[in-house]
């Protein structure tokens, strides 16, 4: 046996130590949402989800460590109900372990309502019937 296939059998046998032992970093999920309640004192924040596909609305509950991040507010205890956050998070068994607390300043949203949207597609849908009529025949609008 050289010198080469003698050090062979216990690299393979690191190798195959090390990468079993080796873990992928945990995937974060991202979730937006209204602040429902805060527990400054066991540090949980209680978030209302609107489902985007179905519109399920449900409560998140995170908890909330002393070192997550935040953005636009500056504590857990500056949250209030009714306040939009973007929560990064990691699942933790029954749990959701906030890792990062963006807050969503109102102001600076332009809020459409479902009903403003259905009313603008109604009017261009009008306006096209309407372009319709009006145009000469054999020409499209």
């Amino acid at each position: 046996m050289n010198e080469r296939e003698r050090y062979r059998v216990p690299f393979i046998l690191f190798l195959f130590i090390f990468l079993s032992a080796a873990e992928a970093a945990p995937m974060s999920y991202k979730l937006d949402g209204r602040v429902l309640r805060v527990d400054e004192s066991s540090r949980m924040l209680y978030v209302e989800f609107t489902h985007p596909a179905t519109g399920e609305v449900s409560e998140k509950v995170f908890t909330v460590p002393q070192d997550c991040g935040f953005k636009n507010v500056k504590g857990l205890g500056k949250l209030n109900a009714g306040d939009l956050v973007s929560a990064e998070y990691l699942p933790e068994g029954e749990m959701l372990k906030a890792i990062y607390i963006e807050h969503v300043p109102t102001a600076e949203l332009a809020m459409t309502t479902p009903g403003e949207v259905a009313k603008t597609l109604f009017q261009i849908k009008s306006n096209e019937k309407k372009n319709a009529k009006d145009a000469p025949r054999g020409q499209s609008v």
